[in-house]
């Protein structure tokens, strides 16, 4: 049950019962309509069962965190990490402030100064991640309604988006293929490496089968190419260096 109470001519508060059966107000109504209003949605929270003390709220995060440490079932190691962010960032900034007077746009203030600071991201990330831990077991516990360290603001750098990967058109990939063969080999153009035996089995370019001829008789359909014509066609490019062609079925091979 709750109720509104003057208390002054210009100032009206809300009574209600706490669960322990004392009384408990809340003040800095400066109407009795509005006291009345907040007094009505007290008591449709108090039938929900969703009502949250106020007076709970007023907890400081310093003596909340004296009471969730002790409960607190994770590896050593763990707990030494959380040890040493509460003493060297989150306490030092919220241990004296209410758990009702933490608000999202505090909490993302602060880390954006913890980078600021020198902080690597990573080490930004595991403080918020703490400190939203803490106060998610202050909801669970009924301290206050809702985590105001999950609700994010919008800015720059929240999400980091996935690199755009860029493909090449058909006409770019065979463009790229007649560049290569000009300054390296016929082979360039195959879509793989020639097979040992003859033939370009498995190659789709149409230019396998002149390549092939190239390789075996040393002679093209058109013109000639041999070694030193491809090593002349190469020096010929700008930034590629001569590349002697591989070694082929029915090319003699080296004196020893």
């Amino acid at each position: 049950m709750a109720w509104a109470e003057r208390v002054s001519a210009r100032s009206w508060r809300v009574r209600y019962w706490k669960d322990d059966g004392s009384v408990g107000s809340v003040y800095g109504f400066t109407t009795k309509t509005a006291a009345q209003d907040a007094a009505a949605d007290m008591e449709s929270d108090q039938r929900a069962g969703i009502f949250i003390d106020p007076h709970r709220g007023k907890t400081t995060l310093a003596d909340w965190v004296d009471d969730w440490l002790p409960a607190l079932d994770v590896d050593i190691r763990t707990e030494e990490n959380y040890r040493a962010m509460l003493r060297r960032h989150i306490l030092p900034r919220w241990g004296a402030t209410s758990l009702s007077d933490i608000s999202s746009i505090k909490v993302t203030a602060w880390a954006k100064t913890l980078r600021s600071d020198g902080l690597a991201p990573a080490t930004v990330s595991g403080i918020t991640k703490l400190f939203t831990m803490i106060l998610a077991d202050a909801v669970a516990e009924r301290l206050i309604a809702y985590n105001p360290a999950q609700l994010r603001r919008r800015g720059r750098g929240r999400t980091a988006r996935p690199a755009e990967k860029v493909w090449a058109t058909p006409q770019q990939a065979l463009a790229v293929a007649d560049q290569a063969a000009l300054c390296y080999h016929p082979w360039a153009r195959c879509s793989s490496p020639p097979p040992p035996g003859p033939g370009c089995a498995g190659a789709k370019s149409p230019d396998c089968t002149a390549a092939t001829s190239t390789s075996t008789t040393g002679t093209s359909p058109s013109t000639p190419t041999p070694a030193r014509s491809m090593r002349a066609r190469a020096a010929s490019c700008g930034s590629a260096r001569p590349r002697t062609p591989p070694p082929h079925a029915g090319s003699p091979s080296p004196r020893s």
